[in-house]
């Protein structure tokens, strides 16, 4: 008798079991930040952008292994399911709070998924109106200031265009009338030099050793500019950074 039970126990673990993996099977994308996993101002300060970083994070399951998506990069692997948390590579776990809604926790960052596939809304530009603009000569006086980027347009066949845009909307420039040039992204600097190239609006910006970064000015006044990345083509509306 006492074997019987342990079996039909046993068989009633696994149909619970088997019921509650099915029930995250399909597709899960970036719903908001976890707030309360932010604990300085610094973080809270930055939580638009890390929602722009995110925003297109998207993760399917089947019952045995997943696919995620996130700014035009692709992975997939098995995961394992226990207790309603699913653990990935290197410990990326996520939490399901119920049918609907899931947490994602990654080292010291985690952020809420709901359920459905990821819809990329279209994107309406502002400032950068055009798909090409003329290069303009380079006035190094207007140029020597703190910027902002306010808008970013990747080429339409850029694989990574997703991707790109998110990195370069999360940065300032910093150009110095003594040829150093300061990048920034959310509040971490990296140094450079800068120097004018022999085109008109090339700004060649060297990292060390690395090969200098090539920027084409296509517009600029004393309050807005727009650069082209010579790299990928991607284009950046940015206004002077007066905070």
């Amino acid at each position: 008798m006492k074997k019987t039970v342990l079996a039909l126990a046993m068989l009633v673990a696994l149909a619970v079991q088997a019921q509650t993996a099915s029930s995250i099977v399909g597709s899960w994308s970036f719903d908001k930040i976890n707030e309360a996993a932010l604990t300085t101002a610094e973080q809270k300060e930055a939580m638009p952008m890390l929602a722009s970083m995110f925003g297109s994070f998207e993760i399917r399951f089947d019952k045995e292994l997943y696919e995620l998506k996130m700014m035009g990069r692709e992975e997939s692997g098995a995961y394992t399911f226990a207790n309603k948390v699913i653990t990935l590579r290197e410990g990326t776990k996520i939490t399901f709070v119920n049918d609907s809604s899931a947490l994602l926790a990654a080292g010291n960052g985690s952020f809420y998924l709901k359920r459905g596939a990821y819809v990329k809304e279209e994107t309406v530009y502002t400032f950068l109106t055009k798909n090409s603009y003329e290069a303009v000569a380079v006035d190094a006086t207007m140029l020597c200031k703190k910027w902002k980027v306010r808008e970013v347009k990747t080429k339409a066949d850029d694989e990574e265009g997703e991707m790109t845009a998110t990195m370069l909307n999360l940065m300032n420039f910093e150009f110095k009338a003594d040829g150093t040039f300061l990048l920034t992204i959310m509040g971490q600097g990296q140094a450079a030099t800068w120097e004018l190239g022999e085109q008109k609006g090339e700004i060649r910006a060297a990292m060390g050793t690395e090969t200098a970064n090539l920027f084409i000015i296509k517009e600029q006044t004393a309050n807005s500019m727009i650069i082209e990345m010579e790299e990928n083509g991607a284009l950046m509306y940015l206004v002077p950074d007066t905070e």
